[in-house]
């Protein structure tokens, strides 16, 4: 396996464990991810429908370099009437970062606060 593929297969890993962890449901990885499907075009499946974290469209990227643009485009193209987000991380940096579009991150967190207050 070439080690770029190796490092993006780890690092979806990693961000499903940690999802799983701190959100206590189940997240996997899409099986051939990065392939061509129609069933599940993103990196990560959340299993719990009743989870918020199902409205999201995952992708994990772990690379040096990210066209942020070009690869938040390509998400929300994909993403299916779901929220696109981009995970991006790359070597030597402490935490992730997640690309949320603006519009997106206004109706996730008004889903949040509809949600806190009943």
């Amino acid at each position: 396996m070439i080690n770029s593929q190796k490092k993006g297969k780890n690092f979806e890993r990693e961000i499903a464990k940690d999802l799983e962890k701190k959100f206590g449901v189940r997240v996997m990885r899409t099986p051939c991810s990065g392939g061509i499907h129609d069933f599940h075009t993103a990196d990560l499946m959340i299993k719990d429908t009743r989870s918020l974290l199902y409205d999201l469209h995952i992708e994990c990227k772990k690379r040096e370099s990210l066209s942020v643009m070009k690869v938040y485009d390509d998400t929300k193209l994909k993403a299916g009437g779901k929220i696109p987000i981009v995970i991006w991380s790359k070597n030597l940096r402490p935490s992730p970062l997640v690309i949320i579009g603006y519009e997106d991150f206004f109706k996730y967190v008004e889903d949040v606060e509809t949600l806190s207050k009943t």
